[in-house]
């Protein structure tokens, strides 16, 4: 006081510790489900987290946007709970509520929060495959795919990304390994299914899930059609008869026949299995094919543009040479006496029947005569085929006059021509 007396008082001095939480907490993310950047942090869920361990019941925390907030205490996140934020940090303030009635100690502790972004699948296409006999038919239209192919198709090759199979989109959201459809995987549904595809990132855990679409194309269905028949190249054509190769068109009717009128199918010829599976080498040119009797491997392939797989599928077709029948090759020729020095002369032609016929059974044949070469070698039948009507009395009215035979076998219809000449010789009378 002011004549200097005074009083001594004790003066507790107490001090308190301040709260030990997890200074460094790991970052709070999420993943960015509507691609906004932003997300709703529950930010109470992160508590434990801040906490490192201390007592809830005694260790309370509030939530700030700022540092400068959490050092003057206001203004608090209002809703913690649900706190809408893209990356960034807020600050919680860790506060004992237990060691005094007056003062109370407390902690700031950073959390990262981090908005991270979902992959971005690429769509595939359609994954196409042909039926096959996996299934035990190739007509059921179901295959087996190896859906690890379409990985890369699907990441676009981002190393941190994985990729799962999923038969249904609760499948594909919940990641369940048990749930996960097997590498190589035969579709359940036929010729169309659309399983469901997981892409996640293994950094963020985000992912996202996108469709595949599983296609099982049918193959062709050629015909195996009878076999091809023709007839050995005759010798007028430049090759000797009977050698046993003919020329073979295999386009047109051939080619209609085996395709049955189905649409967008291209057929190629080969001669061994090998060839038509892999699809080479083919016969270059089909329309002028020219073989003894053999078996060829006909590839007929789907070339609709709907479709990516040109499915295949192989028939044979049986090529067969008929002989032509073996007549004589040098045919005897016939000669009549002009016995009356008119020019002109009856002939049996069929005198020269058994020589041309040589041997063969005249039940198996049908021999003709003619005075041309085209109407020899034209069809039976046709505007050309003109045999000479009565060949048993030709008048022939020249001195030679060429005549053509034609000898069919009445099995195959294969023909050989043969020509010999009606020789007319003149009588000469000397006068006495």
């Amino acid at each position: 006081n002011g004549v200097g007396c005074f009083a001594v008082v004790p003066l507790e001095l107490v001090i308190l510790n301040t709260p030990m939480p997890n200074e460094m907490p790991a970052p709070f993310a999420l993943c960015d489900l509507n691609s906004d950047t932003l997300e709703v942090f529950d930010l109470l869920s992160w508590e434990p987290e801040v906490l490192g361990g201390l007592d809830p019941a005694i260790f309370s925390v509030t939530w700030f946007s700022s540092l400068v907030a959490a050092q003057n205490g206001t203004p608090e996140i209002a809703t913690p709970g649900a706190y809408t934020s893209n990356t960034a940090s807020v600050f919680a303030v860790v506060t004992d509520t237990a060691q005094s009635t007056t003062t109370f100690c407390s902690a700031i502790v950073e959390v990262s929060l981090v908005v991270n972004p979902l992959p971005v699948p690429i769509q595939p296409a359609e994954f196409e495959l042909c039926d096959d006999l996996a299934s035990g038919s190739d007509t059921d239209e179901f295959s087996t795919f190896d859906l690890r192919s379409q990985d890369d198709a699907i990441t676009g090759g981002e190393d941190d990304w994985v990729v799962s199979y999923y038969l249904t989109q609760a499948d594909a959201d919940a990641g369940i390994d048990t749930t996960e459809l097997p590498d190589m995987y035969q579709n359940v549904v036929m010729a169309n299914q659309t399983i469901f595809v997981r892409v996640e990132d293994v950094v963020t855990g985000c992912f996202d899930t996108i469709t595949l679409t599983l296609v099982v194309n049918p193959l062709p269905s050629p015909t195996t059609i009878a076999p091809v028949e023709e007839c050995d190249v005759m010798a007028n054509d430049g090759d000797p008869d009977n050698d046993g190769d003919a020329v073979f068109d295999l386009t047109t009717a051939v080619t209609d026949a085996i395709e049955n009128g189905e649409a967008f199918v291209a057929l190629t010829f080969h001669e061994t299995a090998a060839a038509a599976e892999i699809g080479t080498p083919m016969i270059a040119d089909p329309a002028n094919y020219e073989t003894g009797s053999r078996t060829l491997w006909v590839r007929a392939t789907d070339t609709d543009p709907a479709t990516s797989t040109e499915c295949f599928r192989v028939v044979e077709l049986e090529l067969v040479v008929n002989q032509a029948p073996a007549i004589l090759t040098m045919i005897p020729d016939l000669t009549e006496c002009d016995d009356n020095g008119d020019g002109q002369e009856l002939f049996t032609l069929s005198q020269n029947d058994m020589p041309i016929l040589n041997g063969i059974d005249p039940l198996t044949v049908a021999l003709s005569y003619h005075e041309t070469l085209t109407s020899a070698e034209a069809e039976v039948g046709t505007m050309d085929d003109m045999p000479i009507a009565d060949p048993d009395n030709y008048l022939a009215t020249a001195p030679t006059t060429p005549i053509w035979v034609r000898v069919v076998d009445a099995t195959t219809g294969c023909a050989s021509v043969g020509m010999f000449t009606l020789n007319l010789s003149l009588i000469h009378i000397s006068e006495p």
